[in-house]
């Protein structure tokens, strides 16, 4: 628990804060400068949402403080959300982010926030204690770049990435797929991807970005030989530099995105394979 403080306290704010002794909050401010990125963000911890305020709470307490509006909770679901944990844990069955809100157990996958999206939450976040908004962030700022820059592969299977939406858009993916420099395989499958939502994804990247990809897989979206288009046209500013194999299935792109298709494939991207299957393309 972090020697929390006594929260039958919490109503006199200097016995709150006198609940803890001084050898115990030395104990906390170690774990918050050394370890606390461990506890929500490895790739083998389950992380526990309590989203909801309980019905009985202490006296004085301040329901507009939800979890949504408080500082160290969004740090909380947003280190739990960088990366290192698949949607499950494979032959297990149960998840590794659960929100106890949801009827299912399982809390609704977002994309990763990147430092700077975090700064921009937190600024219109509530904490306690003030000054504990800029060891948040700094705290955050170190976890994201370990995890985003070591994290190898990534798979959104059925997320939608819609643009415009707060968590899931084609834009903050790219923001997060900025920081991969590890990444080796990224599954975007059953994403509802139009040609819109390529070309804002490909036009959110940077120059030689994922320079470790080597296999993409885009099955089942919807975009056509526009997206196609958007998608190669990262291959001459130097993105995905090593890319070996791109898998295409189920996926309108017609004649003219094998077009496209061909013309990456001419300049050597994919390096080994390229997989098309029911993607309407004809014959010629």
């Amino acid at each position: 628990s972090g020697y929390q403080k006594d929260p039958s306290q919490f109503a006199e704010r200097r016995a709150y804060e006198a609940s803890r002794s001084g050898e115990q909050k030395a104990a906390f401010g170690r774990m918050l400068e050394n370890t606390m990125d461990l506890w929500y963000a490895h790739a083998s911890v389950t992380v526990v949402l309590l989203t909801q305020l309980p019905d009985e709470l202490p006296a004085g307490f301040d329901r507009s403080r939800t979890y949504d509006t408080r500082g160290w909770t969004t740090f909380e679901r947003c280190s739990a959300e960088l990366g290192a944990k698949p949607s499950t844990l494979g032959f297990a069955k149960w998840k590794l982010v659960i929100d106890v809100a949801s009827g299912d157990g399982g809390a609704q996958r977002r994309l990763p926030a990147t430092p700077e999206r975090m700064a921009k939450l937190l600024a219109a976040c509530r904490f306690t204690n003030g000054a504990d908004s800029a060891t948040v962030l700094a705290l955050y700022e170190k976890t994201a770049k370990a995890v985003l820059g070591t994290v190898e592969k990534l798979y959104y299977i059925g997320l939608p990435l819609v643009r415009g939406d707060a968590w899931t858009s084609p834009a903050l993916l790219a923001e997060a797929l900025n920081y991969c420099e590890s990444l080796r395989t990224l599954f975007l499958v059953g994403n509802r991807l139009d040609d819109e939502g390529v070309a804002e994804l490909a036009a959110g990247l940077e120059d030689s970005a994922l320079p470790a990809l080597e296999s993409l897989d885009v099955t089942a979206n919807r975009f056509g030989a526009r997206g196609v288009g958007a998608l190669c046209g990262v291959f001459h500013r130097g993105v995905a530099p090593t890319l070996q194999t791109l898998a295409v299935f189920l996926t309108p792109i017609g004649d003219y995105g094998a077009v496209a298709l061909a013309a990456a494939l001419a300049m050597g991207k994919p390096s080994h394979g390229l997989t098309l299957y029911c993607c309407d393309v004809g014959d010629e």
